[in-house]
């Protein structure tokens, strides 16, 4: 896939021990047949012995907690060992659980947590509470501020106080993010804030637009919310003049907007800045506006203020016809989601500018663009066309958000030179479309390739798939790969690597 998914927080923050416990975990889970030990020791660099130990440690997590072994199992998973091959036996829902349970406790979690729901804390206090030296508290600051430096935020110790520093917008977003990669809704961590309130108030806001949220995107929308109102009542709050102007004029757009200006106003008594904030944090989430089904109506209420969102999406959607030669039809549900897309991107690079990446699990670090060069290429040039009064935060940001719009509608190898493709079987023709057609289907997911089985003398092959055994023919092993009538996995696997080294 172009896009990975990167559902937990980075692993490093933790300690040594932690973080290999992580990794062994992941690595085991991501084999659902097993992997033995040497692939293992190959990943993590570590000897057997050690590998075995944090195994053994893993399980007795599970084990020790205050319910039965098998019941643990079914909360959890567990590791075990068939035929020299380790196994993880619990889904992604039970990995999370055991992730939980493997960062429970850490110096990052505690101090994150603490940072939640007080504006600052002594260090000598919070060394004494969680069993640490001041010196090794620093230590793990230093490094936890590494991992969030591209949030533009850190931690700092001053006068022996421990707090945020940076843009309080940032630092938002970084709470909300470390708290759902890490818990992803299975506790909630907010001391200070009612998890009951909170629902409440999605239920509300939900009623407000008309909008209906799954479980699990309704409880990361209540995570939002929380690590708003816990700012808030620390006495951390935005500041007005960290919006921009352009913003600010189209944080209400409809009459929801101003229903929920006046609902946080009149039953929870923010302030602008604060109400202002969250109208415009709603409007860098996607699904914030299907209001009422129509993301086009809110494209059209920034027509009609003649805003420079309006025209910018505009230029980049007629550009982008152009280029394909496809009149995009915005009003198919993937039309309405491409529109929301595009939306979102322009209030997330205004309000997060470097941001670029979302709460739940999208990285834009993690685009495999070395398999589409094409695409980020034709994309950036566009977006920079589009927009060259951004500076490269907000270009980098909204670039992402423009190939994820993109993507809903074309393939992601649309821009990739075509690859051809000959079929040869020693079977009569009606099995050699039938086996052609078969090949593309399963190409086309990852490859823009064109599969003939006539062999045209003036077309040149990139690739030749044959089936037939022929011992004196000499053929170009680049360009020619010898499979099954069936097309087994491993034929199949064979294909894609030889494709793979013809696109590059």
């Amino acid at each position: 896939m172009l896009l990975d998914f990167n559902t937990t927080f980075e692993s490093s923050i933790y300690n040594k021990e932690v973080q290999y416990k992580i990794k062994i975990l992941k690595i085991i889970s991501e084999y659902s047949n097993g992997i033995d030990i040497f692939k293992i020791k190959e990943t993590v660099k570590l000897n057997e012995r050690t590998i075995h130990k944090y195994i053994l440690s893993i399980n007795q997590i599970i084990e020790r907690s205050q319910t039965t072994s098998d019941e643990n199992y079914k909360l959890y998973g567990h590791i075990i060992k068939q035929h020299n091959k380790y196994i993880y036996t619990g889904d992604h829902f039970q990995f999370m659980q055991l992730y939980k349970k493997l960062i429970d406790g850490t110096v990052s979690i505690n101090l994150i947590k603490k940072l939640i729901t007080h504006k600052s804390i002594k260090i000598e206090d919070f060394a004494n509470e969680n069993f640490i030296s001041e010196t090794s508290l620093r230590r793990s600051i230093s490094v936890f501020n590494d991992h969030i430096s591209k949030y533009d935020v850190s931690i700092s110790i001053n006068k022996s106080f421990i707090s945020f520093r940076g843009n309080e917008i940032n630092i938002r977003f970084l709470l909300v993010t470390f708290m759902w990669r890490n818990y992803s809704g299975s506790i909630w961590p907010f001391d200070n804030i009612s998890k009951e309130k909170m629902n409440d108030i999605a239920n509300a806001i939900n009623k407000i637009y008309g909008l209906t949220m799954s479980i699990g995107k309704q409880t990361e929308f209540m995570y939002l919310m929380a690590t708003n109102f816990s700012r808030i009542a620390t006495g951390n709050l935005i500041n007005m003049d960290d919006i921009s102007n352009n913003l600010k004029d189209v944080a209400i757009l409809n009459e929801e907007d101003q229903e929920l200006y006046d609902y946080l106003l009149s039953t929870h008594n923010m302030c602008d800045s604060e109400i202002t904030f969250i109208l415009l944090w709603t409007k860098s989430i996607s699904d914030f506006y299907f209001i009422k089904n129509k993301p086009l109506d809110i494209l059209n209420s920034l027509k009609t203020k003649k805003h420079i969102i309006y025209n910018k999406i505009y230029k980049y959607i007629t550009s982008l016809e152009d280029i394909t030669k496809t009149k995009i039809d915005l009003t198919t549900i993937d039309g309405k989601t491409f529109i929301a897309t595009l939306l979102a991107g322009k209030y997330h690079s205004a309000l997060f500018k470097k941001l670029n990446f979302t709460i739940a699990n999208i990285d834009s670090t993690k685009l495999n663009i070395e398999k589409v060069p094409n695409l980020m290429k034709v994309i950036t040039h566009l977006t920079e066309q589009i927009n060259s009064d951004l500076s490269k935060e907000e270009l980098g940001t909204l670039i992402y958000f423009n190939i994820s719009a993109f993507l809903i509608l074309f393939p992601e190898y649309y821009f990739e030179p075509t690859i051809n493709i000959l079929i040869q079987m020693d079977a009569p023709i009606f099995e050699e479309a039938a086996f052609a057609k078969k090949t593309k289907d399963r190409l086309t997911p990852y490859l823009n390739v064109s599969v003939s089985y006539i062999n045209h003398k003036d077309q040149k092959y990139d690739l030749v798939i044959s089936t037939i055994v022929d011992e004196e023919e000499e053929h170009d092993t680049d360009h020619y790969v010898m499979v099954s009538n069936n097309m087994t996995d491993k034929d199949f696997n064979n294909v894609l690597l030889a494709l793979n080294i013809i696109s590059k």
